[in-house]
């Protein structure tokens, strides 16, 4: 609950001091941590997921949009949501050079969210590596 509280009183400090380009990645934390609560809020971490990803595509940055959007997939994976995940996740990789391989979009079930992270940090990486070209 202290996380919880700590990120909406950075939201509501950014909202005053117009410093507003961490709130997408301050959105998909509250999400994160909301799914993580000794008593779990999925709607709440959904519309956190959902309002960091709409942030993410208003600002127009593709590596917080992967974030986010992998973010959301993998909450509507955990809810059985498998087809609604595929379909939120297809657009958004569909620029990256590691689309078609299905093992990108896939979290090894003992791995801890630290070092799924970690993949996806290189997945975007790679991905942006991409861009360039």
């Amino acid at each position: 609950m202290e996380g919880l509280a700590a990120l909406d009183d950075s939201l509501a400090k950014a909202a005053v001091s117009g410093a507003r380009g961490w709130d997408a990645e301050i959105h998909r934390m509250r999400g994160e941590l909301s799914g993580r609560l000794p008593y779990p809020d999925p709607a709440k971490a959904e519309e956190s997921f959902r309002t960091a990803l709409a942030i993410a595509r208003e600002q127009g940055t593709r590596g917080y949009e992967l974030r986010h959007a992998t973010s959301l997939a993998r909450l509507r994976r955990e809810q059985g949501r498998r087809g609604r995940a595929r379909a939120l996740l297809a657009p958004v990789y569909g620029g990256s050079p590691r689309a078609s391989t299905p093992q990108t979009l896939k979290t090894p079930r003992n791995s801890s969210p630290r070092w799924h992270e970690v993949g996806l940090a290189m997945d975007i990486a790679a991905w942006l590596r991409g861009l360039g070209r």
